[in-house]
């Protein structure tokens, strides 16, 4: 199970409306698209020996973190497209075409590298959503490469985001956008950075926006935004 990050999205009615599906909830599809072929025919999964197969054999650049590209570098060492199952196999062949012909592997390396997260906008609908607000969760992060896309499509509007981890008091903030550009930010620190008043400061923010209408002290939470382990 992913951490689901709260997000709302304000703008112009015209900017709404070109985010969302023809039901009426946000699709990054319409902002960001993604080929069809990406999907891997369908399949309800991606098989992990057939990824690491594809990039071995497209000498993916490891990861910035030495622990992480080691542990990459042994399971695509391992894997041996002679002794894949048929299924692993042809992910393993479709894997390499999309990454030839699209420059990702799926659609989860697409929307990871173009969304900015794993999967497409969720848990939508609800009393928040108007005409120019429209609220959504995402997987682990705050789809940022979406909404810079969608202010170049509208230049000349400002697009207002606020955004929170279900990890209250981390990965959260807000900023101003217009034609790509921040206009203004603010984002919160690593919690581990965080001083006392920060963490107070985006507790509150967080848990707000995550849970608007809620009393905090059932949460835990004091007057001041300080966490009550007991």
């Amino acid at each position: 199970m992913p951490n689901h990050v709260t997000n709302t999205i304000e703008a112009p009615k015209e900017v709404i409306e070109s985010m969302l599906d023809s039901e009426g909830f946000v699709d990054f599809n319409l902002i960001v698209n993604r080929h069809k072929d990406l999907e891997l025919n369908g399949a309800n999964g991606v098989n992990g020996e057939a990824e690491c197969a594809a990039e071995l054999m497209c000498k993916e650049k490891p990861s910035d973190n030495e622990l992480i590209a080691r542990l990459e570098a042994v399971n695509r060492l391992r894997s041996s497209a002679i002794d894949m199952s048929e299924d692993s196999f042809e992910q393993f062949v479709l894997m390499m075409r999309n990454k030839r012909n699209h420059g990702f592997y799926h659609m989860m390396d697409f929307a990871r590298n173009s969304w900015g997260t794993k999967w497409n906008a969720y848990a939508q609908g609800g009393d928040s959503n108007t005409a120019e607000i429209v609220s959504f969760s995402t997987a682990w992060s705050h789809p940022e490469p979406v909404v810079k896309a969608l202010s170049i499509k509208f230049p000349s509007h400002e697009i207002k985001v606020k955004y929170a981890d279900e990890d209250t008091g981390s990965n959260c903030g807000s900023y101003i956008v217009k034609n790509g550009e921040f206009v203004s930010q603010d984002i919160a620190p690593d919690y581990s950075e965080q001083s006392n008043d920060e963490k107070r400061k985006w507790a509150k923010f967080a848990f707000e926006l995550c849970n608007p209408d809620t009393d905090p002290k059932g949460w835990g939470y004091d007057e001041n935004w300080d966490y009550i382990e007991e």
